[in-house]
């Protein structure tokens, strides 16, 4: 059995993650009432009811009305539905019609009739299946075809009508109504989706799916786009039949134009600061021109679009895409060819053009922001293409996005603020339980003035009274908040402490550090992550000899994230920086860089993000990149901390140096990303890191290139809105026959298919084990299969070819051969008489697997086959176009 973990992606928002959304689907699961839908019924209850539900908490809920009495919705776009699915329920043996269809003639019609349910098409009506009142009912069109107009009816996952015709005259449809034929009919409605991709339940135990149902593993957007409220839609039992409300972020802007140009290219230009990180990979926008298709281009910049916005310097193309127009006002739909990724309180200019002009709105004064919990929008100019003076102008439509969400794990530790004592220094041993970061401190301090922080790898026991081996983490100026008040230390650097290692901590400041005297039994804090013990106080200048208890708190973070990490040092290389770079394999946030610590000096590091591709290869060079952080003078062993959200695909590029060089590493093409393997180069610039930040970038293709060693410490992100996504656990059973063997005609084989559930066998069989002969077949050749089943009902199969041969009058031809010693413990002689052409020989194992091909021309040969399982042989020999067969037994 062969497992294979996939991430399977779901799309839960407004888009399908294609390179053009034509349509978008229908989807409703009245969570949210029947605001969207037009209530026509008369004479009976119409109401959403929490008493029946497929999915969610709700249904529809319709008693008695008539046919010209319907509950209806009409889709503000047509969609050529290639899928239809909804349930439908009713409490006695008639109710539940619905009608799909463009409002004059209907697509689909059925309903449930006599206990029956009965679909109508253009030729009559037909009782597909009897129903069971007060059961709820799947029914599924599949296999719509807009040529043939034809399609496929399935109920409760069954096919039952293969081929029911509708209206030639229906390309698309835009309208669904729900009635009762009659007074005294009750009937409840659920998980209704209309869309162009079939939306399916895969058939699946947990979260175990068969590789062969895998092609049935398609999903739809569930939620409507462009409704204010969340619709909820489970997705069945890959999600554990736990109903999620989905709605996808996306922010707007007007969308009624009073403005535009019609030149190429004409666009606008605008600013967002995202107040989460995010993934913009759709937009609706609205152009100038109503049919047909356009082109839109995508730029942005890091920093305001303003004194920017009549020139192309510094602007960075990121996406070129084709899409369908829409009338004037009628938003089109656009799906990135790859996401744009924004960072939490980065300020970015985006400019968006159109091959044939653009649609915008005046700005007002009061429509020219646009703020959500998500990101602030600040609107913005038009024009022709990078000479864009119309001032103010408002960009029409809207940025749909994905949402990382924000993982917050800092913990703090106590130890007292109840002192007894004073000075200007305190000295403590920290032993880290699992790796930690230390962000920052709060001290017990008199007077304002600075804090400096030191810290050494080991003990501060015997190493109180000399600054040798310690080294200034921090240098703080603070306001103090006084005797037993705690006065924050916000540490600009941060220490990280391997679990199971002691780091001595030092605290001095410029005026008086209170602390407690060291009774015997005060001195020693302990939580999960870290222990404390308090050592020793004095000056602040490496003289403390008094036994004293620090007083104040420890802020850190628990390294649960993972570290992407480098090979030992192999050489420093003390010219320009180097680096590396790599497409991001996932979805993850860096949470810290650091040059490992065996490398002496301060750091400097920067890490970008290249526009569209990776840097070229030297002597070429880009300077199309972002740069997402740069940091100088960083101390040995101090983490960097970060919070860069980095998007599947983006190409990333990593450079750090100590005031020494730069640690090479040349023993790695690959690193480990969060379980991803990822392919690594080298990259970098012919200029020094440490007095100019990254430009000319170049990379080497050779995976032997040395690379500089800048470690990651890197962590999965949660993405919600847009795509969403469920590990799998594919079951993908393999079944071998063997290869393909020859045998005599007089001969057996058994064939073994292995430990599966069910078996059926192409000769009859369904046992795990099948013997076979010449019967019923001959000299000649047969193919015999097996379909297997496993305990999860994954099939897999295998056939093997056979082939019968008439092995008698070998030896009247004087072939005389003999093998021993037979049986054996595996090493046999195979010896010959009279007999002076070559000899091939072949061994076949009891499976009918070829376990051994030789060839021989001396008159003995020895065979061995040690390390074979023990068991029956056949040893195949022929010598020119004589064959002879023997069974060799290994013990």
């Amino acid at each position: 059995m062969k497992n294979l973990y996939i991430l399977l992606v779901l799309v839960l928002a407004g888009y399908s993650m294609q390179a053009q959304t034509t349509y978008l689907p229908f989807t409703e699961s009245f969570e949210n009432g029947i605001q969207k839908w037009t209530d026509g019924t008369t004479g009976g209850t119409s109401e959403v009811t929490t008493a029946q539900a497929v999915v969610g908490f709700q249904s529809y809920h319709l008693t008695g009305t008539a046919t010209s009495s319907k509950l209806t919705n009409t889709f503000s776009n047509s969609i050529a539905a290639s899928s239809i699915m909804f349930y439908v329920q009713a409490s006695g043996s008639n109710g539940g019609n619905t009608e799909i269809g463009n409002g004059t003639n209907y697509l689909f019609y059925g309903g449930i009739n006599g206990g029956n349910y009965v679909v109508s098409d253009i030729n009559g009506s037909y009782a597909v299946c009897p129903v069971t009142a007060g059961e709820w009912v799947k029914v599924e069109v599949k296999k719509i075809n807009y040529t043939t107009h034809t399609y496929d009816l399935w109920i409760n996952d069954s096919l039952r009508k293969s081929g029911l015709e509708f209206d030639a005259g229906i390309s698309s449809v835009n309208q669904i109504d729900l009635f009762n034929t009659s007074t005294g009919d009750e009937a409840w409605w659920d998980a209704i989706y209309v869309g162009t991709v079939e939306y399916s339940y895969p058939a699946a135990t947990g979260n175990i799916v068969c590789l062969n149902d895998m092609a049935n593993l398609t999903f739809s957007d569930p939620v409507v786009f462009g409704d204010t409220a969340a619709t909820v839609f489970n997705i069945g039992p890959i999600t554990a039949d736990t109903s999620i409300t989905y709605m996808h972020p996306y922010t707007q802007s007007e969308i009624v134009s009073d403005n535009g140009v019609s030149s190429a290219w004409g666009g606008n230009m605008f600013d967002i600061v995202p107040k989460k990180d995010l993934s913009v990979y759709a937009v609706q926008i609205n152009t100038n021109g109503t049919t047909g298709t356009g082109d839109m281009k995508l730029y942005y910049r890091e920093g305001t679009y303003v004194g920017n916005n009549t020139s192309n310097a510094g602007w960075l193309l990121h996406d070129s895409v084709t899409f369908n127009k829409n009338p004037t006002d009628g938003l089109c739909d656009v799906t990135l060819n790859k996401p744009l990724t924004l960072n939490k309180g980065v300020s970015y200019g985006i400019y968006f053009c159109y091959d044939a002009g653009v649609d915008y709105t005046d700005g007002t004064g009061t429509n020219q922001t646009v703020d959500d919990e998500y990101m602030t929008c600040t609107f913005g100019v038009g024009g022709s293409y990078f000479n864009l003076t119309n001032n103010p102008r408002v960009w029409n439509g809207r940025l749909i996005y994905e949402v990382a969400e924000e993982q917050v794990d800092t913990s703090m530790i106590t130890t007292m603020f109840a002192s007894n004592n004073e000075y200007a220094g305190n000295m403590m041993d920290i032993t880290a339980k699992n790796d930690i970061i230390i962000d920052s401190l709060d001290i017990n301090m008199i007077g304002n003035g600075w804090v400096q922080v030191y810290y050494r790898n080991g003990t501060c026991v015997g190493n109180n009274t000399s600054s040798t081996g310690w080294t200034l983490l921090d240098n703080v100026t603070v306001v103090a908040a006084g005797q037993d008040n705690p006065t924050r230390v916000a540490l600009n650097n941060r220490l990280l402490i391997p679990a199971g290692e002691t780091y001595g901590f030092y605290v001095a400041v410029e005026t008086a550090l209170r602390y407690t005297n060291d009774n015997g039994s005060n001195d020693t804090y302990t939580d999960d992550n870290l222990t404390i013990v308090g050592e020793y106080g004095g000056t602040n200048a490496f003289s403390c000899t008094s036994d004293r208890v620090w007083n104040g708190n420890i802020y850190y973070t628990v390294r649960n994230n993972e570290e992407a990490t480098f090979g030992p040092q192999t050489s420093l290389y003390s010219g320009d920086i180097r680096g590396y770079c790599f497409v991001a394999p996932k979805d993850f946030i860096i949470k810290g860089v650091m040059i490992p610590s065996d490398v002496t000096g301060d750091q400097y590091i920067e890490i970008l993000r290249f526009n569209d591709t990776l840097p070229p290869v030297y002597s070429e060079v880009t300077n199309s990149f972002t740069s997402l952080g740069y940091w100088t003078g960083i101390p040995q062993g101090c983490v960097v901390p970060t919070d860069i959200y980095v998007a599947k695909g983006d190409f990333i590029g990593v450079y750090g140096k100590v005031t020494g060089g730069t640690s090479y590493c040349n023993t790695l093409a690959t690193m480990d990303l969060l379980g991803e393997t990822v392919d690594i180069w080298r990259s970098g610039m012919q200029f020094d890191l440490i007095t100019e930040q990254m430009h000319d970038v170049w990379r080497q293709d050779s995976p032997s290139d040395s690379k500089g060693r800048v470690n990651l410490y890197v962590e999965d992100v949660i993405m919600s809105g847009g795509p969403d996504s469920v590990l799998i656990e594919v079951m993908e059973p393999v079944v071998n026959l063997g290869t393909d063997t020859t045998i005599c005609a007089d001969e057996t084989i058994t064939l073994d298919a292995g430990s599966f559930t069910t078996f059926d066998w192409s000769t009859g069989g369904t046992s795990q084990t099948e013997m076979v002969d010449s019967t019923g077949t001959g000299i000649g050749s047969t193919n015999v299969w097996v379909v297997v089943t496993d305990a999860y009902g994954c099939e897999a199969s295998d056939t093997i070819t056979i082939t019968f041969e008439d092995c008698t009058g070998i030896e009247e031809n004087d072939m005389l051969l003999s093998v021993y010693p037979n049986p054996s413990n595996g090493v046999f002689t195979i010896a010959t008489e009279g007999m002076n052409a070559e000899m091939f020989i072949e061994v076949i194992s009891p499976e009918g697997r070829i376990v051994r091909q030789i060839t021989s021309s001396e008159s003995t040969t020895t065979l061995d086959l040690t390390g074979e399982d023990a068991g029956v042989y056949y040893v195949r020999i022929q010598i020119e176009d004589e064959v002879k067969v023997i069974n060799l037994i290994i013990q």
